[in-house]
C-alpha cells in the first residue's frame, strides 16, 4: 500500500527582507485582484444597463400592442372566440379571465377587527390582527347554505364583506409543446401586460 504524503507547508518568513519581499507580492496580488473585481462589476452595470435599455424598449412595444389588442378584443372578442373567453391566434392566446378571489373590506380593517372579535369571528383573524382573507372568502361562499356555516356567512356580509372577482384582459405567448418539455414550470406571462393597463 502506498504511503500517503502531504504537501510540505510553505516555510515561514525567516528574515524582515523575505516578510518585505513577501509583502510586497501579497500587496500586488490584492490589487491585480481588486482591479479584476472592478472590472468585473463594471462589465456587470453595462450588461445591466444594456439590458435595462433593451427590455425597456420591448416592454413598451409590447405595451403598446397589448393597449391596441384590448379595444378591439371588446368589440370582436365575442365573434372571433365563437363565444368562449378566449382564442389562439397568431401563437398567442387573447381573451379575457377571472381573476383570483379577493376580499373587499368595504371600510377600514381596524373596526372590522373588532367587530369579527365581538361577534365571535376569530378563527378569521390572525395573530398580528389582521383579516385572513382567504378564510372569509372562503366562509362568505357558503351564504346559501342551511346551518352555522350559513348563518356564519350571512352575518358576514351583514358586516358589508362580499366577495369580488372581476374579469381581465390577457395575452399570453404559447409555448411550442418542444420548448414546454424544456422549461421547468409553467411560462409565466409578461409583467405588466395583465389586468392593470388601461
Amino acid at each position: 500500500m502506498a504511503t500517503r504524503r502531504k504537501a510540505d507547508a510553505d516555510p515561514a518568513a525567516r528574515s524582515l527582507e523575505e516578510a518585505r519581499a513577501l509583502l510586497a507580492d501579497f500587496g500586488a496580488l490584492d490589487a491585480e485582484l481588486v482591479a479584476l473585481e472592478e472590472a468585473h462589476a463594471a462589465q456587470l452595470a453595462r450588461l445591466k444597463a444594456a439590458h435595462e435599455e433593451a427590455a425597456g424598449a420591448l416592454k413598451a412595444r409590447l405595451r403598446t400592442i397589448f393597449l391596441r389588442l384590448k379595444p378591439w378584443w371588446a368589440v370582436a372578442g365575442a365573434e372571433v372566440a365563437s363565444g368562449r373567453k378566449s382564442a389562439e391566434i397568431a401563437g398567442c392566446r387573447i381573451g379575457e379571465r377571472t381573476t383570483p378571489p379577493r376580499l373587499h373590506v368595504p371600510h377600514g380593517e381596524t373596526d372590522l377587527i373588532q367587530s369579527l372579535e365581538l361577534l365571535g369571528f376569530a378563527w378569521a383573524l390572525r395573530v398580528k390582527k389582521e383579516l385572513d382573507k382567504p378564510a372569509l372568502i372562503k366562509a362568505l361562499a357558503r351564504s346559501g347554505e342551511d346551518g352555522p356555516d350559513g348563518e356564519d356567512a350571512r352575518v358576514l356580509a351583514g358586516l358589508g364583506l362580499e366577495v369580488r372577482q372581476r374579469e381581465e384582459f390577457f395575452i399570453e405567448r404559447i409555448v411550442p409543446a418542444a420548448q414546454v418539455e424544456t422549461v421547468a414550470g409553467e411560462p409565466a406571462p409578461i409583467a405588466g401586460l395583465n389586468g392593470g393597463a388601461a
